[in-house]
């Protein structure tokens, strides 16, 4: 008798040590507290009304954020093709992905490269190819790259999901915060809470794809045009798929999105590539503009340039 009530004790004061001590490793280990490292929030000189909306930056005669080119040249010609993530919205110009491409190619010895700047924000990848088709085809390009975002079939934003994402969870992590003791338990809560509203996030963005909506066979067509006028006009025609930043590892939660649309890449012969796994390893908010937009800043284009640099010096070489 005497032994299994000394055996009890035994283990109700193991389990308080355990409890105790992962309340005190939860109360100085906090993976939920996000660090701003990064802040490339920058201002450009002067702002532009396009359809409407009013955007940092100058833009040139034909409505892209680059200064003027004439139509005739004698360079390797790229006109880079995209949203916000291609316009590089709130960065400087300099630091868009297309002008650090640019620079990279150019420093390995291409100078006669040149890469213009057609990102326009909020444009889908339709809008994408009827304003080339209507404008800007007349610069002639030796090559298209477009910078394809998986908002771009859909009506939602590149910059929602993850930024709702971690307001949500922000808000939750807030609420418990001030909580004494009970670390354990707010962090297994808030282990279930994001895990939860990533799926919603996920089930968002996914819901399109799945259901084949209207917005996805439009930007499946736009795409097949885009190819059809590449054997017409005598350009290549590169896509890269660039990922919305949340997740950057093995687990990157739009990674079967990223695989269908690549598929549908290799069944209409266009080449892509997916640029996520360049950026496993880093976290996901080290490389949104701010806290609160989840935008690409400087470091990820830096991040995303060098791996286009090398698919574009691959063509060169050839």
């Amino acid at each position: 008798m005497k032994i299994l009530i000394f055996t009890s004790i035994g283990i109700i004061l193991v389990n308080i040590i355990i409890a105790s001590s992962l309340e005190i490793f939860f109360m100085f280990y906090n993976p939920y507290n996000i660090e701003k490292r990064w802040n490339y929030i920058e201002e450009e000189v002067g702002s532009t009304n396009f359809n409407g909306t009013r955007l940092q930056g100058q833009l040139n005669a034909m409505g892209l954020r680059d200064k003027e080119y004439p139509f005739e040249h004698n360079t390797y010609r790229i006109l880079s093709i995209g949203d916000s993530f291609t316009y590089g919205f709130l960065l400087k110009n300099c630091n868009s992905w297309p002008k650090k491409t640019e620079t990279y190619v150019r420093n390995d010895g291409y100078t006669s490269v040149e890469i213009i700047n057609g990102g326009i924000p909020g444009f889908n990848t339709k809008q994408e190819y009827e304003f080339f088709a209507k404008t800007t085809y007349r610069f002639n390009p030796d090559m298209i790259i477009i910078g394809f975002v998986i908002n771009d079939a859909t009506t939602l934003c590149s910059n929602c999901g993850a930024v709702t994402l971690k307001q949500k969870f922000d808000e939750q992590i807030a609420s418990t915060k001030n909580m004494f003791g009970l670390y354990t338990i707010n962090y297994f809560k808030l282990t279930a809470l994001q895990r939860k509203l990533t799926e919603t996030t996920i089930n968002e963005y996914s819901e399109p794809y799945e259901k084949e909506s209207k917005e996805f066979q439009q930007c499946k067509e736009a795409f097949l045009k885009f190819k059809a006028m590449s054997i017409t006009n005598h350009f290549k025609l590169v896509v890269v798929i660039y990922p919305v930043l949340c997740q950057l590892n093995e687990k990157y939660p739009f990674q079967q999105i990223h695989q269908k649309m690549l598929i549908f890449f290799n069944q209409s012969e266009i080449e892509a590539y997916d640029l996520t796994p360049t950026f496993y390893g880093y976290k996901d908010v080290e490389l949104w503009v701010s806290s609160e937009d989840s935008h690409p800043n400087t470091k990820a284009n830096e991040i995303a340039s060098k791996k286009i640099a090398n698919i574009i010096e691959g063509h060169l070489k050839n």
